[in-house]
């Protein structure tokens, strides 16, 4: 009898195992099919040559100031051209697509091979970059890879053997926009500071603080705003982390701390699940090139930046508690990026709790409701419609 019973009780598991394994192929190609990360489709490289639309690839999370890209000779609004081979160094933060040449462009990070920066650009050999991340291959077979979550960054550099380092400029910024820089050092080596810049068109200053670790054992020198970092020779991997924040130097710092044991894929896949998470708000069904494209243009109506963090300054220069986000202009653009390039195309239908067409001349108080309301709800659903 209990021979019978342990048969029995094999037979089960090796059913049950090969059932939950089918369940799981099933499963599997289902997400293959109908879960295709919306990240995946999105194509972070368009608008990012020559003047049409002043886009870049930079490395960024959905809504925060923090944006790491190269900054290419010759140049454009953003600090990037598509085109360019030349590759100054890499930078910080931009705006994206606002005219007046850009503004951004801050803390000038490059490696060089060598005893010191030989002051000649890098050349650009490979790239790719998606949501959150960008990476790029040099001639010089340096190798970087850049991801962001939040106001959190991290630089991942592969070096051939022998001497080398790093040139940082705290005085860098597009279009001569900068206006002050000052740091210290903790005896740790981290370097922390805040920096002032002018606005897009010239029309202000903002600030930005900012804390910055390096992994790898090295040697500071120089002075003012122009750092030189050495490195040991045998250092083959280096990771640079740099933590921003709007409201003090201290927060940076604690933002720092706080990531300081995540690594560059952490960072990364983290950050395309917060882009995920935002560009499946609203799903459309039709040609996949026109679902690339409609993804690729939403992607960028989700970089507006929060300013304020759990505490911020008043206008009175005090600190408070935040008891809600403060953004710029969420609604900035979605007319113009979603409506006129991609519904156009379309002659789409909105499928959703409001149940309304979709066409592309709603005003743009209606569109700019719709997809923030596509934001807060559950998703959304655009649908061809062949009547035109």
């Amino acid at each position: 009898m209990q021979v019978l019973i342990d048969l029995l009780l094999v037979s089960m598991k090796n059913f049950l195992s090969q059932f939950s394994t089918c369940i799981l192929l099933i499963l599997s190609s289902q997400q293959f099919v109908y879960g295709q990360s919306k990240s995946s489709l999105t194509n972070v490289f368009l608008g990012s040559s020559g003047d049409h639309g002043q886009m870049s690839p930079a490395a960024s999370s959905p809504f925060h100031q923090m944006s790491i890209a190269p900054q290419t000779y010759p140049t454009l609004h953003m600090g990037y051209e598509y085109l360019a081979k030349e590759i100054l160094g890499f930078t910080h933060n931009r705006f994206e697509g606002v005219g007046c040449k850009g503004s951004g462009g801050l803390i000038l990070v490059k490696p060089f091979l060598g005893g010191q920066d030989d002051q000649q650009p890098l050349l650009k050999v490979t790239e790719q970059a998606g949501p959150g991340f960008y990476e790029i291959g040099l001639k010089n077979k340096i190798k970087a890879a850049f991801a962001v979550d939040e106001n959190f960054g991290i630089h991942e550099y592969s070096f051939p053997k022998g001497k080398k380092g790093f040139s940082i400029d705290l005085a860098h910024a597009f279009n001569g926009a900068f206006v002050s820089n000052t740091y210290d050092m903790d005896a740790k080596g981290m370097l922390k500071g805040s920096v002032r810049a002018r606005t897009t068109c010239g029309v202000g200053i903002y600030t930005i603080h900012y804390a910055i670790k390096v992994s790898s054992s090295h040697i500071w020198e120089g002075k003012g705003n122009q750092l030189t970092l050495h490195l040991e020779e045998n250092s083959e991997k280096v990771t640079i982390q740099i933590a921003f924040s709007a409201v003090s130097v201290q927060k940076a710092v604690e933002t720092l701390q706080r990531n300081a044991d995540r690594s560059y894929s952490d960072i990364r896949n983290a950050s395309q699940q917060q882009w995920d998470t935002y560009l499946s708000r609203i799903k459309v069904k039709g040609d996949p090139e026109r679902e690339k494209l409609f993804y690729s243009l939403f992607y960028r109506t989700l970089q507006p930046l929060i300013r304020s963090q759990k505490q911020t300054v008043s206008t009175q220069g005090q600190m408070e508690r935040c008891t809600r986000l403060k953004e710029n202009d969420i609604m900035a653009g979605l007319y113009g990026i979603i409506i006129k390039h991609s519904c156009l195309y379309w002659n789409c239908s909105i499928h959703s709790s409001i149940r309304m067409w979709y066409h592309p001349f709603l005003t743009f108080t209606d569109t700019a409701s719709m997809i923030l309301q596509a934001l807060m709800n559950p998703p959304i659903q655009f649908v061809p419609n062949m009547r035109r």
